[in-house]
Formats: structure tokens, sequence, C-alpha cells
């Protein structure tokens, strides 16, 4: 029985490495251009240094909810030793 528990649970790794490795491919492929937008979308233009801070604000509210996202974040790695 624990054998087939554990080849179960190595199939599932395996496919889902596969899932992700597909997944990263197209991603890659997406930025490297290679796929096409169809006509009827509108074509993404967001990577380019002068739109990619587009919206952003520059007020102290957002230095303020910056900084306090970046503290929770190692607040949140040191006590949990984990990914929240």
């Amino acid at each position: 029985m624990l054998k087939w528990g554990v080849r179960l649970q190595n199939t599932l790794g395996m496919l889902k490495l596969v899932v992700l490795t597909l997944i990263s491919i197209s991603g890659v492929l997406c930025l490297a251009g290679v796929t096409q937008v169809r006509e009827e979308y509108e074509k993404p233009d967001n990577l380019r240094w002068d739109k990619l801070w587009e919206g952003s604000g520059t007020g102290a509210n957002a230095f303020v909810s910056g900084l306090y996202n970046v503290i929770w974040y190692v607040w949140c790695q040191s006590v949990f030793r984990a990914v929240c």
C-alpha cells in the first residue's frame, strides 16, 4: 500500500513540474513576441520604461504603504519561515 502511495505522489509531483514548465515556456514565448495578439484586442504596451510607473503615486501615503508591506513580509518570513 505504501509503495502505491509513493508512486502516486511522485506521479502527481512530475505532473506539477510539467505544468509549471509549460507555463514558464509560454510566458517566455509571449515576452519574446512569438505569439501575436488578435486584431480585436488592444496590444499591451506596458513593458516600456516610461509606461512602467504610469499611475504610481509619489506621495507619503504610497511610501508608507510600501514600507509597511516590506516590513510585514520580512516579519512574516522571520516568524513563520515560509512565504506568507
